[in-house]
């Protein structure tokens, strides 16, 4: 059973690189929209619903980086039972390295 959450999340969260790159698209057109409004002098109201749908969709990336971190350490895990321990080791730790890398980002 326990195979089968980690083969279930494994598989949402290959699907999280593209809900980043979406994200990612629309943090960004928030932000230039944010910025021309600001600059043509339009209503404060309409700037702060934009500031905050960026700093949302920031936060969201960040849970989406988390989500990877984890698919790393998985496969940090399945790595360990490799027979030839240079390759065990230098596998291993780079998926470790790699999950760490997303988590304090």
């Amino acid at each position: 059973m326990e195979n089968d959450v980690f083969s279930h999340f494994t598989k949402f969260s290959n699907q999280t690189s593209g809900q980043d790159k979406l994200c990612r698209i629309l943090q960004y057109s928030s932000q230039l929209v944010w910025w021309y409004l600001e600059r043509h002098g339009y209503s404060s109201d309409n700037i702060a619903k934009l500031q905050y749908l960026q700093q949302s969709l920031s936060t969201a990336r960040k849970y989406f980086a988390l989500g990877k971190s984890i698919e790393h350490i998985q496969g940090a895990v399945v790595t360990i039972h490799i027979n030839d321990p240079i390759l065990r080791y230098s596998i291993t730790l780079s998926k470790i390295s790699q999950a760490f890398q997303n988590v304090l980002r």
